[in-house]
């Protein structure tokens, strides 16, 4: 916490920032967090844990501040893990955040992976409702950003995942609403957090 308070030169992304090479050998060896706490790390906001309905209560910043761009993040648990960042932006007074998020729930018309029908119905159900939540609330949206998990075995073929998200993203861009499209990490078979403590 307390690197993270005062970062010391060239921590973080400011060691790969363009330009000159940033290089600080005091953080030679330095994990931030450690990887004990990487995996208490999950972006759990009070509000934002969604069920099988859209929520409005996970939401950060002024919504009434009308020079504010009005930001949707959404998507599963790929896209909770993405907040940090625009909840900071929030609190900074930029912007104003509303977020749909679902763990094992992408924002997509493809099928869903699980052979579980009650969990794949679960999903079929948020999807329903974020989707008439996105439409009662398009007016006051600005932009979306949404990523998901890439999955391992999907359920249809990539280029029908394409069509999939595609066939989405345009219920917002049709209405002039862009949407910023993360791209996953990649899929490990191994836990990465187990490869890093051993180094």
């Amino acid at each position: 916490a307390a690197v993270s308070a005062k970062p010391p030169r060239c921590f973080g992304a400011a060691s790969m920032a363009p330009g000159r090479a940033c290089v600080n050998p005091a953080l030679d060896g330095m994990l931030v967090p450690d990887t004990t706490a990487v995996r208490r790390d999950d972006a759990s906001y009070a509000g934002c844990r969604s069920s099988n309905r859209a929520k409005d209560t996970c939401v950060f910043g002024d919504r009434d501040d009308p020079s504010l761009p009005h930001v949707v993040v959404l998507g599963d648990s790929h896209a909770r893990s993405v907040l940090p960042p625009f909840v900071t932006l929030a609190k900074q007074g930029k912007i104003f955040l509303m977020a749909q998020v679902k763990g094992g729930c992408n924002w997509s018309t493809n099928p869903h992976p699980n052979d579980d029908r009650a969990i794949a119905d679960d999903c079929y159900q948020w999807r329903d409702s974020v989707n008439a939540w996105l439409d009662a609330n398009a007016d006051d949206i600005d932009l979306v950003v949404t990523t998901a998990l890439a999955h391992p075995d999907p359920a249809s073929g990539p280029s029908e995942q394409v069509a999939g998200f595609a066939e989405t993203w345009r219920t917002m861009t049709d209405r002039g609403i862009p949407v910023a499209a993360i791209r996953d990490n990649p899929f490990h078979s191994s836990d990465t957090n187990t490869c890093l403590a051993r180094e």
